[in-house]
């Protein structure tokens, strides 16, 4: 039996699809949460280190920033795509030999 999804055709059948437990409302929260959480830490720890300037500290801010939402969202997508199979880093680096292929236009 498939189970409702919200994608286009709705007709799709989705095996293993399982629909969200909690509304957007509620992500966007807890990732607001988190990402606030880690920016006072960060902003906090770099307070005492006088060496720094404001400019300093909140472009550190930015970097760590983004390299949390990077980690977060890539590493998620990531981890999704070696499940599916479609994806193993070793396969990609040690393994696969590159394939030269001509590109016709």
């Amino acid at each position: 039996m498939s189970v409702p999804h919200p994608y286009y055709p709705t007709n799709l059948t989705l095996p293993g699809y399982t629909p969200n437990t909690h509304s957007a409302t509620e992500l966007i929260g807890a990732w607001l949460v988190a990402l606030s959480t880690l920016t006072v830490a960060t902003f906090a720890w770099l307070a005492p280190k006088n060496k720094l300037t404001l400019t300093e500290r909140l472009i550190t801010l930015w970097f760590i920033t983004c390299g949390f939402i990077h980690i977060v969202f890539e590493g998620t997508l990531y981890d999704l795509l070696v499940e599916l199979g479609k994806c193993n880093l070793f396969d990609r680096t040690l393994r696969i030999k590159p394939q030269h292929t001509r590109l016709s236009y």
